[in-house]
């Protein structure tokens, strides 16, 4: 979506209506350099209403409940340190299970690294 006045930042963000228990995947190229520069990642989303997502990252926790978090309609900023998603060698691929079970549109937009 192309619109700064939405936009948690900026002008373009993803949008993505996942059906219950549905998913966005990404592959990206086998990236060791943003783990050895970095600390971890951040990103900001959103959802139409209450929602809930499960971050997959390089392929690791499909269906973990534990690693839930909760949406609503305001962004908000997820962190995660390298220290929680196992340490990874390198960044291959990044997806979100939807968790709520029911159809939902999602908004996604800042994706960066972190630093501390």
């Amino acid at each position: 979506v192309d619109d700064p006045d939405t936009a948690y930042q900026g002008n373009i963000y993803i949008k993505q209506k996942m059906s219950g228990w549905g998913d966005m995947q990404s592959d990206w190229i086998w990236d060791e350099d943003n783990v050895k520069k970095y600390t971890g990642i951040k990103f900001a989303v959103r959802s139409d209403g209450a929602g809930k997502l499960v971050m997959i990252f390089n392929g690791n926790y499909w269906g973990d409940s534990s690693r839930a978090f909760k949406t609503t309609s305001t962004w908000q900023e997820v962190t995660y340190k390298w220290s929680e998603l196992g340490n990874p060698q390198a960044i291959q691929n990044i997806s979100f299970q939807e968790f709520s079970g029911q159809e939902t549109t999602y908004y996604f937009d800042n994706f960066t690294f972190t630093t501390d």
